[in-house]
């Protein structure tokens, strides 16, 4: 069922400079998963870029939604260097900006997985930056399916409900920042999802599993100010 009211919703796409994608430029590029589950629960998804000002991506978008990426670069918080391509350091300012931006005009963010880590950093959590390593008796997070626990209400999903989700991972939050709840973890304890203050981060890919249509429907109630939660 389409909501009355036409909602729309910004996503940020992961960045390249010319080493993850075969090109020898710089690209934006995003899972089509994203635009295609929010278009299917009735809101118009707009891809962001950093060339858009912020005072239009604010005047057009009702919330944000963080799209997964690469890991996060070690120096944004003072992390050991690790053998992977990270996100690049533009994006992570950019985005940074733009949360706050977000936070000032009461708009909602989504951070999915790279996305809700970013949102930890810059509230004040840490990361895990290798579970296999930092986790003990740890489950295979990164491109298996596992299952996660609710522990708190979180975007349409019910506390004490658990659900299988698709997981593209091998980071993860540690600690959460003050203003934010736990919401879901993992069964080796790793924290997979968190809500605070109109913010909300799901460390597993919604938008490519069954939990999907129930997060992004309820988000986009919340970008419409019809759903109150978190």
């Amino acid at each position: 069922m389409l909501l009355q009211r036409t909602v729309v919703i910004g996503i940020t796409p992961a960045f390249d400079e010319g080493v993850k994608l075969p090109a020898s430029q710089a690209s934006l590029y995003l899972r089509r998963e994203y635009t295609r589950v929010i278009g299917e629960v009735g809101a118009i998804p707009l891809i962001l870029s950093p060339d858009m000002p912020m005072e239009y991506i604010l005047a057009h978008c009702d919330g944000i939604v963080i799209s997964g990426g690469e890991d996060i670069p070690a120096e944004v918080y003072g992390g050991q260097e690790l053998l992977t391509v990270p996100e690049p350091l533009e994006r992570v300012m950019w985005e940074r900006l733009l949360i706050d931006a977000c936070e000032a005009a009461g708009k909602p963010v989504l951070g999915v997985c790279y996305g809700m880590q970013l949102l930890t950093l810059h509230y004040g959590g840490s990361l895990y930056q290798d579970i296999a390593t930092e986790v003990e008796a740890s489950i295979e997070h990164k491109g298996v399916p596992h299952d996660v626990r609710l522990t708190d209400d979180f975007l349409g999903l019910k506390k004490g409900h658990s659900y299988t989700v698709a997981s593209r991972h091998h980071q993860a939050v540690a600690t959460l920042p003050d203003t934010f709840a736990l919401c879901a973890t993992a069964p080796d304890g790793v924290i997979e999802a968190m809500a605070g203050g109109g913010m909300y981060g799901v460390q597993w890919h919604p938008e490519s599993d069954a939990t999907g249509a129930t997060i992004y429907r309820a988000f986009v109630s919340v970008c419409s100010g019809v759903y109150k939660q978190g």
